[in-house]
């Protein structure tokens, strides 16, 4: 695989300025970038008229590439799967706004959870409330040319989906051209999965790997600060023609530093380990 393929994040940035963010990731080196649009950075329920412009021209200046536009759900009020209507359209036009940004970042995908299941309840019966409002956001997203990413999850709390057989599986019924696959080198660990399981799942449909290390927990370190066999990890994708995303989604912290407090630092180790194991292309 290549350098080309390597992908910074603005994840562990929460606690910084924009300006801040875009900076410190040309300064490591990146060209293309996962962007989560979080605040302080880019909700959406709180930009101005102007902010996407201006984002947009911050990218431009710094010749950074947005390749996935991340629309945060889990520690937002956004839920496709909720019982309540007032909820769940809510829902809907959250991620239909994430579209239409990424569109006009020309950004061509979108990454965003499916849903998630009061404890009470099976998350079957979650999931088939959100197939109507996936389906309708497929709709949206082919009118743009943008492509669908659904995450997934080890736990019920945060996802009604729970392998990328399931996220496939649902793909697959829902029979919309705008989904595509991604993984999570975490939560295939926690999950069991191997790198051949998940292409398998996606084929060549798979196109984003948030690429992470841990230590027996779903924190997201910096590649080499945990204790997966990362360089594995690479090898099967490689060996499995992986021609996609390896984007670094970090956002925790590793004695003697806190990622929250020092970004650059966790970014740089992540992407000086990758830059080292792949090709230089």
């Amino acid at each position: 695989m290549k350098r080309s393929q390597i992908v910074f994040t603005n994840y562990p940035y929460h606690k910084f300025t924009l300006k801040y963010t875009l900076d410190s990731l040309k300064r490591l080196g990146a060209e293309n970038i996962e962007f989560v649009a979080c605040e302080p950075h880019f909700y959406f329920d709180d930009v101005q008229s102007n902010e996407a412009a201006v984002v947009k021209g911050m990218l431009r200046e710094r010749g950074l590439n947005m390749v996935c536009l991340t629309a945060p759900c889990n520690e937002y009020p956004i839920n496709l799967a909720s019982r309540n209507p007032v909820t769940k359209k809510r829902s809907v036009d959250f991620i239909v706004k994430a579209i239409e940004y990424a569109n006009y970042f020309e950004a061509p995908a979108v990454q965003f959870v499916a849903g998630e299941a009061l404890l009470e309840e099976e998350k079957s019966d979650a999931l088939q409330r959100a197939k109507d409002a996936l389906f309708y956001l497929a709709g949206i997203a082919e009118g743009y040319g943008v492509k669908l990413l659904n995450s997934y999850h080890d736990s019920k709390l945060t996802n009604v989906l729970g392998s990328a057989a399931e996220v496939r599986a649902l793909h697959e019924e829902l029979g919309k051209d705008a989904f595509l696959g991604m993984t999570d080198t975490v939560y295939m660990q926690r999950l069991g999965e191997t790198v051949e399981e998940v292409t398998a799942a996606f084929g060549k449909d798979l196109c984003l790997v948030h690429f992470a290390d841990c230590k027996d927990s779903t924190m997201h370190l910096a590649p080499g600060e945990g204790t997966l066999d990362l360089e594995s990890v690479l090898a099967a994708l490689d060996a499995a023609g992986y021609a996609g995303w390896l984007s670094l989604n970090m956002r925790g912290s590793r004695d003697p530093y806190l990622y929250e407090e020092e970004p650059e630092t966790c970014m740089g180790v992540g992407g000086r380990w990758l830059a080292e194991r792949l090709e230089n292309a």
